[in-house]
């Protein structure tokens, strides 16, 4: 696959010892004129070039091939690959500007240092050429990285442009050599240059006295830049060579920051296929381009739509960004343009005020097309203030009616990481991150509704006994003890032991969701076309690969609901969902990968409401347990006489332990200590004037944890309605 001149990744490095760039960024290197290749992978969170290594030919620049770009379930990061030529320890790539130092700061070592020290501000591609754009303190620094044959030599090359600064900078060149050996610091008419174990490092500067190269009381080789009122323009070499080579001081390199030419200049054409089905909601497929000129392995995981509906951006696990063009009703016609590339697993994606928003685990990238040319030539830094962890990953992206963005930052194997197993909430402008919900342990999904309702599903594991779905608010903690703040009280009225955790809005048994999805609300306003279900929420499986509807209510001020599973057939676990403003109708995405019954490593999906002509939907719109027993609503109307058939119904009931054990077997009700499920007997059956709402008169009727109310019954025309209905009961109304 070619991931385009830089790939963001957690690299490691082979020295010095424990070199790790968490939030890294490779970039690939090739010699103009030896068309010798290298690579220097730079630390995003520190600001500094991690390493840099000469690359034989055909070899790989970085190695992914135990990574989840090489497979469904990496279990490694990416490893510099060549001869390494030099490389920094993990520390400041820049002192302080305040004071000189270099202590690092950071409480939880996997994370940016403070703004006022460094920030990155992201980077511009121009054709081959990356360069990349971030402050120390305030003074604005653009760097373009090389790789360069001089004097017939080749140099690691390190272009700058640092803007006027009032304080002394200081920048780690390199770490001293490993044996402890160097020779002194010299002057020559090229620059200031040093040789390190048989490293030559130079700067070529317009005024000598502009930059200098020391080596400092620690062994490291330090760039130093004392207080200027102007602009500075230097390079520094760094190569195995017994001294600097003589050039003249490098241009400005502000050109290459205003949009370079395309690079991925072809277009893929497919064709949708359309559902033949007469049913009420039918499947059409958008169909992916997984042979394409790239090798782009077509895996989606997230998607949004530009305002005209017409075309949507597309995400991909391996870190390509798509737009997709000519989505009409007959998607006879859809075109795909590689927009970016070399993204960090990006699981989630936005389309806000036209502009794409991915986010990977690194940081939200918005993506920029400075020259309209349709792809992104400035990848940049939106917001990146999380700490990593290796095996706890941002996923999806939503963003509500204010504009500020929501993730979920996963908590499973994370439990001592700060700001982990909980819901991010980031301003809108990018600035600001607030930890909005704790105690998730493995959520994927995430909804926003209209008026701003946020829903999660989590799935199940330690401290989760089977998947959830929560309708959570500002500062609740869901139940993932692990990520339980002792200090706070714990909200809802779940309880285990001398454990509180808050009760879901409904639990879900292993064989009907093991692996959840994306979470999306129907619009609910008179131009909804999508059928009868307006305003309702609604749940995908990623490992089953369904479609729910989530019907819930509020009884006795506490939430409550269950699942039913559409009628319908998707040849991917279904990962993101998105209603169209164009056509108004719902789009799904997804793949194969870890965990899902998903056969095809692309899906991309719209199912459409066909209309009244085409039938009847027949799917519950409102589950209301009582004392009595439990009424269940209809979009269309029922049978009366098979509908009001006690024998068309069987109900079961069961619980589950919620302990730190990985899920939990079904307990009876009757008997805490029996596993399994309890049948309930259906007293009666009874059917409204309407024919839409049929109320089972169930016998012992209380709360539980999970409830099942399977059907073999009769629409009012005559087709088969036979449904299962999932749905947990916190609290039962008098009628």
């Amino acid at each position: 696959m070619d991931y385009g001149p830089a790939i963001a990744h957690t690299v490691h490095a082979k020295w010095p010892k424990g070199n790790t760039a968490n939030k890294g960024l490779a970039i690939r290197l090739l010699d103009p004129v030896s068309k010798k290749r290298a690579v220097m992978v730079y630390d995003t969170d520190l600001m500094r070039v991690a390493a840099a290594a000469s690359v034989s030919e055909g070899g790989a620049f970085i190695d992914l091939s135990k990574t989840n770009h090489m497979s469904y379930k990496g279990g490694d990061n990416a490893h510099l690959e060549g001869e390494q030529m030099f490389g920094t320890a993990i520390m400041p790539g820049w002192a302080n500007p305040s004071d000189g130092s270099f202590k690092d700061p950071r409480p939880y070592p996997n994370g940016p240092l403070p703004k006022s020290w460094t920030h990155y501000k992201g980077f511009y591609r121009h054709g081959e050429q990356v360069v990349l754009k971030y402050t120390v303190g305030e003074c604005e620094v653009l760097e373009l990285p090389g790789y360069e044959t001089l004097d017939g030599h080749s140099f690691f090359t390190r272009t700058f442009e640092v803007a006027p600064s009032k304080s002394e900078l200081q920048m780690v060149v390199c770490e001293a050599p490993r044996d402890g050996k160097y020779f002194a610091v010299s002057v020559d008419p090229a620059g200031v240059w040093t040789g390190v174990n048989k490293l030559s490092i130079g700067v070529a500067v317009e005024k000598p006295a502009a930059a200098s190269i020391t080596v400092g009381d620690d062994w490291r080789v330090l760039c130093v830049l004392p207080p200027s009122d102007a602009t500075r323009v230097f390079k520094l070499f760094i190569g195995a060579f017994g001294q600097t080579p003589r050039v003249k001081p490098p241009a400005g390199i502000k050109d290459l920051t205003r949009g370079g030419p395309a690079r991925w200049t072809e277009t893929v054409e497919t064709k949708g296929v359309l559902a033949t089905s007469r049913a009420a909601y039918v499947v059409d497929t958008l169909t992916v381009p997984e042979k394409n000129p790239w090798n782009s392995w077509m895996r989606i995981v997230g998607f949004d739509f530009f305002k005209d509906g017409q075309r949507a951006a597309v995400s991909t696990w391996n870190g390509d960004v798509w737009i997709v063009s000519g989505i009409d009703d007959k998607l006879d016609k859809l075109t795909w343009k590689r927009f970016a590339a070399g993204l960090y697993e990006p699981l989630g994606l936005v389309v806000k005020d036209e502009q794409v928003y991915a986010l990977g685990y690194d940081r939200i990238t918005r993506l920029n097309d400075l020259n309209g040319d349709g792809e992104a030539d400035y990848y940049e830094n939106f917001h990146s203030d999380w700490i990593t962890h290796p095996r706890a990953y941002p996923l999806c992206l939503s963003v509500d009616s204010k504009g500020d963005f929501y993730t979920i930052a996963n908590g499973n194997r994370a439990e001592k990481v700060p700001m982990h197993g909980c819901i991010h909430r980031v301003s809108a402008d990018g600035s600001k991150l607030e930890v909005f919900a704790t105690g998730l342990r493995s959520a994927n999904g995430l909804g926003i509704s209209a008026d701003d309702r946020v829903a999660v599903a989590d799935q199940e594991g330690n401290w989760t006994p089977a998947s959830r779905i929560d309708l959570v608010r500002r500062g609740e903690f869901v139940g993932y003890q692990p990520h339980r703040d002792p200090a706070k009280p714990q909200a809802g009225v779940g309880v285990s032991g001398d454990l509180k955790y808050k009760a879901p809005l409904c639990w879900l048994p292993k064989n009907v969701d093991n692996s959840a999805g994306d979470l999306v609300w129907v619009p609910d306003d008179p131009q909804s076309r999508w059928g009868p279900l307006k305003g309702q929420l609604l749940a995908t499986s990623y490992g089953m690969c369904k479609l729910f509807v989530v019907p819930y209510e509020t009884i006795n001020g506490v939430e409550q609901g269950g699942v039913v599973a559409f009628p319908l057939t998707f040849s991917s676990g279904i990962m993101r969902a998105r209603f169209s403003p164009r056509d108004g109708q719902l789009y799904l995405a997804g793949l194969k990968g870890w965990q899902t019954r998903g056969a095809r490593d692309a899906g991309f999906y719209r199912v459409r409401y066909t209309g009244a002509n085409s039938g009847g939907v027949h799917m519950p719109v409102a589950i209301h347990p009582t004392k009595a027993g439990v009424s269940i609503t209809f979009t269309d109307a029922l049978d009366p006489e098979t509908a009001s058939d006690a024998s068309s119904y069987e109900v079961q009931r069961w619980n589950y332990l919620y302990s730190e054990k990985y899920g939990s077997p079904e307990f009876s009700v009757a008997d805490a200590k029996k596993q399994g499920r309890d049948a309930v007997k259906v007293k009666s059956a009874a059917v409204s004037k309407d024919g839409r709402t049929v109320t089972l008169e169930l016998e012992d009727m209380k709360p539980v944890m999970q409830m099942m109310v399977k059907m073999n019954i009769e629409s009012a025309e005559g087709e088969a309605v036979k449904l299962e209905v999932y749905h947990t009961v916190h609290a039962l109304s008098e009628k």
